[in-house]
């Protein structure tokens, strides 16, 4: 198995309340996704696609089953790991702190984490602006000024340049399919297949 990101879910099912109402969420499910792919998990609400993510993320535990990254156990019915900088998370919402301006929210998971100093962090964000469409010119703007479309893409970068391994996407594409600047979007497609991580 790759070393990189590779994700493999064994017959996982997720019931909540099993004694009351039991809520199947998750029922037997088993996929192997391997490294820097994009995946698109597709269904009506209610399906489990967030369930499973969650799951992917360290949020949540199986009933039933297991999810290994890269072939280390991540969670089953009596084990999780945390979430960790191997994952991240981006929520629809953007989950960003409105005091911090767009540089310094990208930059922000690195340096708490010490994976890269503050110099190398910021700098790495600026590139990243620069890459999703010449956006360096907002790194000292606060995120309240970018709340239409074509504001995704840097939220986007503020959480996935902080995992080193697996980003779950939690519905936040409405903004780039909204984006009118289509080098925007191909900088997503670019970075999601160059960037030996995996998105789903």
């Amino acid at each position: 198995m790759s070393a990189a990101g590779s994700i493999s879910v064994s017959s996982v099912q997720k019931i909540y309340d099993p004694k009351g109402a039991s809520v199947h969420a998750v029922e037997d499910c088993s996929c192997e996704i391997p490294s820097s792919k994009f995946i698109a998990m597709v269904g009506p609400s209610g399906c489990g696609k967030s369930t499973l993510l969650n799951m992917i993320a360290g949020f949540d535990s199986t009933t039933t089953g297991e999810i290994r990254l890269d072939g280390e156990l991540l969670v089953d019915a009596s084990f999780r790991t945390p979430p960790n900088s191997d994952r991240v998370v981006v929520f629809q919402n953007g989950a960003l702190f409105p005091w911090k301006t767009v540089l310094e929210n990208i930059a922000y998971g690195p340096i708490v984490q010490k994976t890269k100093t503050r110099e190398q962090a910021e700098e790495e964000a600026f590139e990243l602006l620069r890459k999703a469409g010449n956006l360096e010119r907002i790194a000292n703007a606060f995120p309240d000024r970018f709340r239409q479309a074509c504001s995704g893409e840097w939220k986007f970068f503020a959480r996935s340049s902080t995992s080193r391994k697996c980003c779950c996407l939690m519905s936040p594409l409405e903004p780039w399919i909204q984006c009118r600047n289509q080098r925007c979007i191909n900088t997503f497609l670019t970075f999601t297949i160059t960037s030996n991580r995996l998105f789903c």
